[in-house]
């Protein structure tokens, strides 16, 4: 009985090593044999998680935009989902890189088989593995492997679109928030100049109709406060939502701040995104994998190799005498015949097709970045003409107006309608230069995601964004230390990495 039992265990085995052995086809997650641009920090994955959550847990009246932005990337659904999407990719290399499954097979003869002159056979195991030809399954896991490092920049670019859809909000946030300030101080203005058309007219100085007139533009102006004050919910609404925060939760105030000094080369920021586009990339990485996938076409002509091993229990039949049993061990080998060449040739012209289709692609996708470039390098442009012309000029004039008015108003060499009207520009160029200021923040937040960037691109006074050296002629800035999100190694969460960020690391 010990003797029937030793196929059984050789079987398993050689089954046992045949699955281990299968292992190691597929390229490692690093991206053994190609290159992979899959980056991990083992001495960051080390750092505790917890000092910057708790930091930017709460909101406050001091936080700054980056705050803001590292919230959203620690705890944007959004961006997680997209993370795991990248892990999940990962695995396709071991998944494709490896042989398929052998094959194990049972025979037992419940009528017994004759084999031979004084043996039948009784039962039979069998065990085969499929081998494809060579250079396939290396193929098959850089095709993977490409895929996953598109995965990869698909997060890169949600990561840049988060920070510029929270940068976007934030600024919207806080152009509403100086324009109620703003409102709230012309109405104090004409509220006092209503006290004085009152006082005027009790001493006969002026008529009714000043009073009038300033009464209507209290409730204009209460109508144009009550109006900004309803639209804070919905912008809370929006940020709390890139946040994950309940949308009911309050926000503070985003503070006064001064408009970013910046120094943008063009040329150099067109040619970096060229480069550095996560949307671009990603459309690299697949036609790598499409590419691949021609040079798979062309090993179907070739077979898969089939080799096995089998073995027969053989008894002595009934009756026969003499006659000592033998077990029969037999090598399988086989091959699969690719006699279909007209299909193969479709798969091949087919791959190639995609490929060209996924160049021109690229190559509108880059068009696309090209224009849009473009035009937020003019917007950036319009909105710091519009900053210069308010700051510099129209606003100081606009408050002297204002001054000279008044004072006129008082000693009756203007009327309240001048003096009304004088208000209206002030509050009107107040606005407007809030706004140029957001525009601003918004352009350069939305020429970082297109860049491809991790950095800010532009260097000066930029008190509620953060400033990274990049190396790139068309971005300077001053290097600082900046909170940036990375994968644990090995792990399946989002952490932060506190540490100098430089373009390419």
């Amino acid at each position: 009985m010990a003797n029937r039992l030793y196929p059984i265990i050789i079987m398993t085995a050689i089954l046992t090593v045949a699955a281990g052995c299968t292992e190691g086809f597929g390229p490692s997650r690093a991206g053994a044999g190609e290159p992979s641009t899959l980056h991990y920090s083992r001495a960051a994955s080390e750092r505790p998680r917890t000092n910057m959550a708790s930091r930017v847990a709460e909101l406050g009246p001091q936080s700054t935009l980056d705050d803001y932005i590292q919230h959203a990337l620690l705890n944007n659904p959004q961006l997680e989902a997209q993370f795991k999407r990248w892990k999940a990719a990962l695995e396709g290399g071991t998944i494709e890189g490896t042989l398929p499954d052998p094959q194990f097979t049972y025979t037992y003869f419940i009528v017994r088989m004759g084999a031979g002159p004084a043996m039948e056979q009784r039962q039979r195991m069998a065990l085969t593995q499929v081998f494809p030809w060579f250079g396939k399954l290396r193929l098959r896991s850089q095709q993977a492997m490409d895929l996953a490092a598109a995965e990869e920049q698909r997060f890169q670019a949600q990561r840049l679109q988060l920070i510029y859809q929270v940068a976007d909000a934030w600024y919207d946030y806080y152009y509403l928030a100086r324009s109620v300030e703003n409102t709230r101080q012309v109405r104090q203005l004409t509220e006092h100049m209503e006290g004085v058309a009152r006082a005027r007219y009790r001493a006969a100085d002026t008529d009714h109709a000043d009073v009038i007139r300033a009464q209507i533009e209290l409730g204009r102006l209460d109508d144009q406060l009550a109006s900004q004050e309803d639209l804070r919910r919905p912008l809370v609404a929006r940020l709390n939502a890139l946040l994950n925060r309940p949308t009911g939760a309050e926000l503070p105030v985003p503070p006064a701040m001064e408009p970013a000094q910046v120094q943008l080369d063009e040329e150099q920021l067109l040619q970096l995104a060229d480069r550095a586009n996560p949307e671009l990339q990603a459309i690299d990485h697949e036609n790598a994998s499409r590419r691949r996938a021609v040079d798979l076409a062309r090993k179907q002509y070739y077979p898969d190799v089939m080799l096995g091993l089998e073995w027969m229990d053989m008894t002595v039949m009934p009756g026969r005498r003499g006659v000592s049993s033998e077990d029969n061990w037999t090598l399988m080998a086989g091959i699969n015949v690719p006699i279909w060449r007209h299909k193969y040739a479709a798969q091949e012209r087919q791959a190639r097709f995609r490929h060209m289709a996924g160049q021109r692609q690229r190559e509108n996708a880059a068009n696309q970045l090209q224009a849009e470039l473009r035009r937020v390098f003019y917007d950036i442009r319009d909105a710091e003409r519009r900053i210069n012309l308010y700051g510099d000029t129209l606003l100081p004039r606009a408050r002297d107006s204002v001054q000279v008015t008044e004072a006129g108003f008082r000693a009756g060499t203007s009327t309240f309608l001048d003096l009304l009207d004088s208000l209206r520009v002030l509050l009107e160029f107040e606005l407007s230069y809030q706004q140029a200021v957001a525009m601003h923040g918004r352009r350069l937040a939305e020429l970082q995601k297109l860049s491809g960037s991790t950095a800010a691109p532009f260097s000066g006074n930029v008190p509620e964004s953060p400033s990274v050296q990049t190396g790139d002629a068309g971005l300077q800035a001053e290097p600082v230390k900046v909170d940036s999100i990375v994968p644990e190694e090995g792990g399946d969460e989002l952490r932060v990495d506190e540490r100098t960020v430089t373009e390419g690391q």
